[in-house]
């Protein structure tokens, strides 16, 4: 009984061994190299095999992906195949590609069954593709990265690979910092010479350096597969909350290669104030809210919102939403918001008011005093028309003596 179940379970793995075929290529990948001595375009041909997923008859298709897909050709795509399949393609370089190094891409192989129409399963498999600029003699592969090394730091590294066969000895590297299109600070000169970076502060913190942290460095003379890191750390607590832009720009042998990033303090905050708690019964009252932002980039779209409860917290109104409108960093705006109290009794009130930008709410609470019109304490201007008049005659007075003086002295009478 065993033996037989045994012979079964075989045969019927050996009937469905056509079903458990996965698609695959071979090779894994393909490596072009440039030949140097053509300056112009290229044609590099090569072909791998595919396997398809089953016996049946198939159709193959491929696309590219990455910085070679408008540079290869197929002869044939898609093709019809049943069984292993040799795909021939052909590289075009053009010169576009001018940064040395391996630039690397993917042939997607996608498999169709005849007959299985939309609904049929369809599996990839993928063929790597990389092709290699050989470096020149003297070039420095440069990055930027940045790192929150603690609450206090903000770390900003510019890598600096040597990956040309001399040595680079006359290299420059200079780091801007911006808050928006403004720049607030340079770096510059970085390692052209023994100790702490060369630095001119913008407004930022005036004209001292004492409070930026530079790592000391020795002059770059970067010798062939080395790699140095200029590294700049500055503190936090110099810069306002917002969005900052990092520009490291390395120059040498009259090369220049630029790299951007950025970075971000807090988040974007915005508060809301209410100078006038009262309101006035029987009528719609105009709420003047000032709102501003301590963050260093305007925010765009933002608007309120309103809710005022009774003393028990219970809603009794919900106000309309104001339009929308932007605030400027570190100014005020004044934003009305409409209360119509005609059908509350006197008393105290809290209004709730939320500030919505994106997907972000900002929100605070005040107290709403409801009083008779006859009690309302307007504030009265410090100086009135009377005021301006007296002080008016008094300069009158004081020029008309200060000429009889000067007249006297003079001898006339």
């Amino acid at each position: 009984m065993k033996l037989t179940k045994f012979i079964l379970i075989f045969v019927i793995f050996i009937l469905s061994i056509n079903l458990v075929l996965a698609l695959g290529v071979s090779p894994a990948q393909t490596t072009f190299e440039k030949d140097i001595s053509n300056k112009g375009s290229g044609v590099y041909t090569d072909s791998f095999k595919v396997l398809p997923s089953s016996d049946s008859p198939t159709y193959l298709t491929f696309t590219v992906e990455g910085p070679l897909a408008g540079l290869i050709s197929f002869k044939e795509n898609p093709i019809l195949t049943q069984g292993k399949q040799e795909i021939t393609f052909v590289l075009t370089y053009n010169g576009e590609l001018k940064k040395p190094g391996i630039h690397k891409s993917k042939i997607i192989v996608n498999e169709e069954k005849v007959g299985a129409g939309t609904v049929g399963a369809k599996a990839s498999v993928h063929h790597d593709l990389n092709f290699f600029i050989p470096y020149p003699d003297k070039y420095i592969e440069s990055d930027l990265l940045l790192f929150m090394d603690n609450e206090y730091l903000i770390k900003i590294t510019t890598v600096l690979d040597n990956k040309g066969s001399e040595l680079v000895d006359d290299l420059d590297n200079t780091v801007e910092i911006y808050r928006g299109p403004k720049k607030i600070l340079t770096v510059y000169k970085g390692g052209q010479g023994v100790g702490e970076h060369d630095v001119v502060i913008g407004d930022m913190i005036g004209s001292s350096d004492a409070k930026i942290i530079a790592l000391k460095k020795k002059v770059f003379e970067i010798n062939p597969g080395d790699v140095v890191e200029n590294q700049l750390a500055i503190k936090r607590l110099l810069l306002t909350n917002g969005v900052y832009k990092v520009k490291s720009t390395v120059t040498y042998d009259g090369e220049t290669e630029e790299h951007f990033d950025k970075f971000q303090i807090g988040t974007e905050s915005i508060q809301i104030y209410l100078p006038d708690n009262q309101v006035i019964f029987n009528q719609t009252n105009k709420l003047e809210l000032k709102v501003g932002s301590n963050w260093n980039a305007q925010l765009n779209d933002v608007y309120l919102t309103g809710k005022v409860f009774d003393k028990d917290g219970v809603l009794i109104d919900e106000l309309v939403k104001s339009a929308s409108f932007n605030v400027a960093p570190y100014e005020n705006k004044t934003v009305n918001l409409y209360w119509d109290a005609s059908e509350h009794p006197l008393g105290n009130y809290t209004l709730s008011v939320i500030a919505h930008f994106g997907d972000k709410e900002f929100n605070d609470d005040f107290g709403l005093r409801l009083i008779p019109e006859e009690q309302v304490i307007r504030s009265k201007p410090m100086i009135t028309n009377l005021h301006l008049l007296l002080i008016f005659i008094v300069l009158l007075i004081l020029i008309s003596m200060i000429v009889i003086v000067i007249l006297k002295k003079r001898g006339y009478k």
